[in-house]
């Protein structure tokens, strides 16, 4: 149904441009990743207001795409997946943000602990790319990690400097969504997610298996 929207609105432009046909194909694949995006976003809070966590979600989301962006990380193969993978992540880490108790104290420990894991992760495979598009250039990826160090030090200080002034569980919130971006960039969660779009696409086909 998106593709066919999309490819509507697609032909629509382009006729009112006098656009090929190639430049029809590229505003329908930017019309799909723009209306899944948006889809994906209303369907997350729509689904987080239901549990009455869309705060605690919003700054899940916002952290994990703040780094996201720039790391990089696995992705499904079909929007179908992808949308059911990150969308369950992000209301599953706002509700936890939201309703698993944290205190203040232990936010110096915690942060500690996420910077390390992050900066590691950093240090090793940042920036993640998918098998369609992987950045090879050693400059590239030297620019990318100390982007992301830079980052990922404002963040920390950032958090740190606000645990006095907001509610613990929003910085407990933003350090989850941190936390995921970071996880969907190691190899560990490229072989979770290759499984999980494996189970996925069994149930979509109706229990029938599939040559993968």
């Amino acid at each position: 149904m998106l593709k066919r929207l999309s490819d509507t609105i697609a032909i629509y432009i382009s006729k009112n441009l006098k656009s090929d046909r190639d430049k029809t194909e590229v505003y329908s694949y930017g019309l799909q990743i723009f209306l899944g995006t948006v889809f994906e976003i209303i369907s997350i809070i729509i689904v987080a207001c239901l549990l009455n966590t869309l705060k605690s979600t919003m700054v899940v989301l916002v952290s994990f795409i703040l780094f996201r962006r720039l790391i990089g990380g696995t992705h499904c193969t079909i929007y179908r997946n992808c949308f059911f993978v990150s969308g369950f992540s992000m209301i599953l880490l706002g509700f936890i943000g939201d309703q698993v108790p944290f205190l203040s104290k232990h936010l110096f420990i915690l942060l500690g602990i996420a910077y390390i894991f992050a900066a590691i992760q950093t240090i090793r495979y940042i920036p993640m790319g998918t098998e369609k598009k992987m950045i090879k250039n050693k400059n590239t990826r030297l620019k990318i990690k100390i982007q992301t160090i830079i980052l990922l030090s404002f963040w920390t200080i950032s958090m740190y400097l606000l645990k006095d002034k907001v509610l613990s569980k929003y910085i407990f919130s933003s350090l989850l969504g941190v936390i995921g971006a970071f996880f969907f960039s190691t190899p560990s969660s490229y072989k979770i997610i290759n499984h999980l779009e494996i189970y996925l696409n069994f149930l979509t086909k109706g229990g029938k298996k599939q040559n993968v």
